[in-house]
């Protein structure tokens, strides 16, 4: 019986040879179009990272992206964007084309509408509420170029801080069980500053007489759960940071800050005050 032997060299070249032949025509094919991707100003999987963080996307990342008919995949790999399904790319097909894109892909957003989650309080969930959308009209280069697609954020982002808790608290320890943004539920991020709740929506005119914020507030020997009233116009990219003042029956925002979400923490800078 003939025995043949396999190099590891060997099996490691025809690996990386099945690897690149399961991404189909996709690399060697010259219509394919390649494309990078980013964001315009301080967002992406992040929403609540650090300014670095909020201006990339991550490995794993999922986009759609269509010339004009169908919208396929594209996941970001160590390589860069890559179609999720090898047989399914888009092509130059004309000297010019339109390119559309959106984030995240998942059930309920498309480019033009999305459904966000009303639980927002894990970092997952949060992100997959960071609707936005690209669009590039490019001619076909010659050679060795990519369609750089830049993202623009579609939701507005509210934080809300907790500026006091008035004298009737003291020696009671109260904390916030939780906070709800117009029904949608917060993330509670700590910083050094102190504890800030976030939650993305999506854009909306002013309703005076409409529950905007919804706390829950537990002290020692008691619980209370408090509402403020009237929802501002939300405009997509921009942050509107809450300050507030907690009783036990009571709570008054103190001041708002309204500002290009692109601008970091949202509160220096070209930033609004409003009292």
């Amino acid at each position: 019986m003939e025995r043949f032997y396999i190099s590891a060299a060997l099996v490691l070249l025809m690996a990386v040879s099945c690897s690149k032949s399961g991404q189909g025509d996709y690399y060697s094919d010259p219509n394919a179009v390649h494309f990078s991707a980013g964001v315009s100003s301080d967002t992406k999987t992040s929403p609540i990272g650090s300014a670095a963080e909020q201006t990339q996307f991550n490995i794993g990342d999922k986009i759609a992206i269509s010339d004009g008919g169908a919208f396929f995949n594209y996941v970001l790999g160590s390589d860069g964007w890559a179609p999720e399904d090898p047989a399914k790319f888009i092509r130059w097909t004309s000297a010019s084309t339109t390119f559309k894109a959106y984030y995240p892909v998942r059930d309920g957003v498309s480019f033009s509408s999305a459904s966000l989650p009303a639980d927002q309080s894990t970092g997952d969930a949060i992100a997959s509420a960071d609707w936005m959308t690209a669009t590039s009209t490019l001619s076909k280069p010659q050679s060795g170029f990519n369609v750089d697609l830049q993202f623009q954020r579609k939701t507005a982002r509210v934080k809300v801080t907790i500026d006091k808790f008035l004298d009737e608290f003291d020696g009671k320890n109260p904390t916030i069980e939780s906070l709800s943004v117009c029904g949608t539920k917060t993330i509670a991020v700590n910083a050094a500053e102190g504890t800030s709740y976030y939650a993305l929506l999506l854009p909306r005119s002013a309703e005076a007489g409409s529950v905007f914020l919804t706390l829950t507030v537990s002290f020692t020997g008691g619980v209370k759960n408090l509402v403020v009233r009237g929802i501002p116009d939300l405009e997509e990219g921009k942050t509107y940071s809450f300050s507030l003042t907690v009783g036990k029956n009571t709570v008054k925002v103190a001041s708002v800050m309204v500002s290009d979400w692109g601008s970091g923490s949202g509160l220096p800078g070209n930033s609004e005050a409003i009292n």
